[in-house]
């Protein structure tokens, strides 16, 4: 082995490189990122087109189908799916992993812009999204207050939102739940109608007479003035009073004006009061842990102030803790896992200054990998530090088969330390070597081949192993040989033994084994197939660990409902949960509702404070929850509780009327605890 021959010659030369790499891999461990899931694009690209005051099938055929024939031309397309609301036009393209999402996200601006007199005049924005995982929120917080907090947009704004957005690290704040004032104008078909008026064109006139208009330079030898027209509208009169036709028509004459709240599509509830939510999210490339903590700081600073008193701030989710929780637990169980491996070595190998010369190759062996992820930009988040606790366990193969070998040499020349430690490398180096890549090759495929939406995750985990492996194979044919050299050996030349009276009872079963390959084959396939014994009670889950800490119900609303009506529902079952707070140990509870969709997670108490395990909390409240008759409330979202069911079908020709019974009908039916009816439509009627 040629390494191995380097380091014996060039001890110093070899030590400088290694300790120069154990230290790049304690500063890397001080400057590599913090994340919870690594960076990764997702291949997808989402536009969307605002045209309210439209309906689906025009929004189709003028918006949608002009942008889905111009994005068709684009390459690499596997998948393109388009909705159309009378509000809205929503189109989402997928694409393989290999393709550069943000480069396709360009060219679909590009595409729509060549198409853009295609489109409806009065169409202003075209929104083009891609995402990745750093788009999640570092921060989720809830405001809650026992006073209403429709009009505290402009306390939130200014005190929180912007307060916030100045953090290093933060890129967005986005608030929900409230929405600025802005003047509404509700025309008045009829009186269209009669003024023989066109809402469209009403329309451009307004956006075209709200505007400033550049009229220019004045210039004199001493300076130039530049001129603006300042059209935009300051008040509510100068809208009432604005003049839409030559006869003298004020816009109030046809139309009624408001200053009021925008219309809020979704509603949240935090301990049973209306909530606002807070959602942070932070620049890419910049420390999760150290902006969530600065984020945490300036939230408690915003919550003492005086325009927050009485209002309750929560924190519902906050990446950085979650992160450090976690990267904690791993790094401990890694350690453990170290310790372990130790006192195994130990018991085998039965001196104490070859277990420590073969354990610390772990913690070497880390270091330089830490190193390493730093100068290729991995981060340290769950799926690499995953990789790495999966390596410790292998780290110290080559270690011992390495050192096995040269101290088998050392027992038969002690004096020549050197010849021992080539002589022992050279036996095994080459199975040594073939060992540790093809355990590397299986997780190669992982981060050279086809990237797929497993494997673009996997890649990280495997990249940490790899990296590790030969970090470790490094370690084993240079550093150990080199310290074992330098040890003295306690160990004298002793006589060739038969192979069970050195190797004991390993060495007997073995013999036996050989001797009896029957039952050697009948033993084997018995431990194989008695995995399918305990395999059916195994559970599987995708919650883990966060189920034992909050749990979610969904109400799989069954139909859209109007806003109001769902939060009624959303409240009946807030109240029975709060009811029974103690039965099933809850600390809070956080719902969300919209027209169409609703869900309430329960906090529960810390483990050693509960007084009943998660099943049985389950089990309580899908026995004893309210009835609701717009949804089927429960812990699955496809709303399987058993329940009976019966329909009840309005005929007639007046869509109005029968929405109006439907809406009487239904708090009549929940009132008596009975199912409630599913709103179909049968022939039209």
């Amino acid at each position: 082995m040629w390494l191995t021959k380097l380091a014996l010659a060039r001890p110093v030369t070899v030590s400088m490189i290694f300790v120069c790499a154990v230290v790049l891999g304690l500063v890397s461990s001080r400057l590599i990122p913090l994340e919870f899931f690594p960076q990764v694009q997702f291949p997808g690209v989402f536009v969307q087109v605002n045209y309210p005051g439209s309906s689906p099938d025009e929004v189709e055929k003028n918006i949608t189908k002009p942008i889905e024939e111009a994005l068709a031309t684009m390459g690499g397309v596997e998948r393109m799916q388009s909705t159309s609301t009378e509000s809205q036009s929503s189109i989402f393209m997928l694409f393989d992993w290999a393709l550069n999402a943000k480069l396709k996200g360009v060219d679909a601006r590009e595409k729509i812009d060549n198409i853009r007199s295609q489109l409806p005049s009065d169409v202003r924005r075209v929104f083009i999204f891609t995402g990745s995982t750093n788009d999640q929120p570092v921060v989720e917080a809830r405001l809650s207050a026992t006073t209403d907090l429709a009009d505290s947009w402009q306390v939130l704004n200014r005190q929180l939102k912007q307060r916030l957005e100045r953090i290093p690290g933060v890129s967005k704040v986005a608030i929900h739940g409230v929405a600025p004032k802005t003047y509404q104008i509700q025309l008045d078909a009829t009186k269209l109608a009669a003024y023989h008026l066109d809402s469209r064109a009403l329309l451009n006139q307004l956006q075209q007479s709200n505007s400033l208009i550049d009229a220019g330079e004045i210039k004199n030898p001493h300076q130039n003035i530049r001129v603006t027209l300042n059209q935009q509208f300051k008040s509510k009169d100068d809208i009432a009073n604005f003049i839409i036709n030559s006869k003298g028509l004020k816009l109030s004459d046809v139309a009624d004006i408001k200053f009021e709240n925008d219309e809020i599509d979704v509603g949240r509830h935090l301990d049973q009061k209306y909530a606002v939510g807070i959602s942070i999210t932070r620049e890419a490339g910049s420390n999760l842990v150290e902006t969530s903590r600065n984020i945490v700081k300036e939230l408690k600073k915003i919550e003492s102030l005086p325009d927050f008193e009485g209002i309750n701030l929560f924190i519902m989710e906050n990446q950085g803790d979650g992160v450090v929780q976690s990267l904690s637990d791993m790094a401990w169980s890694g350690f453990v896992g170290f310790i372990l491996s130790s006192l195994v070595l130990f018991y085998f190998l039965r001196d104490v200054r070859l277990t420590l010369i073969v354990s610390l190759a772990v913690p070497f062996s880390l270091m330089i990998t830490l190193a390493v992820m730093y100068l290729t930009n991995i981060t340290l988040n769950i799926l690499s530090m995953m990789g790495l606790m999966l390596a410790i366990g292998m780290l110290v193969d080559n270690s011992v088969v390495i050192s096995e070998s040269i101290f088998g040499y050392r027992e038969k020349m002690p004096d020549k330390p050197i010849e021992a430690a080539l002589n022992g490398v050279r036996d095994v180096g080459l199975p040594v070597i073939a060992g540790t890549l093809t355990t590397a090759i299986v997780f190669l495929p992982n981060v050279i081949g086809k990237k797929v939406n497993l494997t673009v995750f996997l890649g990280h985990v495997a990249m940490t192993i790899i990296i590790s492996l030969l970090a470790s194979l490094f370690i084993a044919t240079t550093i150990i040989p080199l310290l074992l050299s330098k040890m003295k050996s306690k160990a004298k030349p002793i006589a060739e033994e038969e192979p069970e009276k050195k190797h004991g009872h390993y060495s007997a079963l073995l013999s036996w084994m050989m001797n009896h390959p029957k039952w050697s084959t009948l033993i084997t396939l018995g431990f194989i197939f008695s995995v399918a014994i305990p395999a059916p009670f195994v559970k599987m889950d995708q919650g883990g660990q966060n189920e034992q800490l909050r749990l979610f119900i969904s109400y799989n609303i069954n139909g859209e409902y109007q806003l109001d009506r769902v939060e009624k529902s959303v409240t009946r079952i807030e109240k029975f949960l709060y009811a029974n707070k103690d039965e099933l140990d809850i600390d809070n509870v956080y719902s969300y509702f919209t027209k169409n969709d609703a869900g309430s997670t329960l906090l529960l108490k810390d483990k050693t404070l509960r007084k009943h395990r998660v099943e049985e909390i389950k089990s309580f409240v899908e026995k004893n929850m309210p009835k609701l008759a717009i949804g089927k409330p429960g812990f699955d979202r496809n709303g399987n509780n058993p329940q009976n069911e019966f329909s009840i079908f309005l005929k007639g020709d007046d869509t109005q009327t029968l929405n109006e019974l439907s809406q009487q009908i239904t708090p009549l039916l929940e009132s008596e605890h009975l199912i409630p009816i599913q709103r179909t439509k049968k022939n039209n009627k």
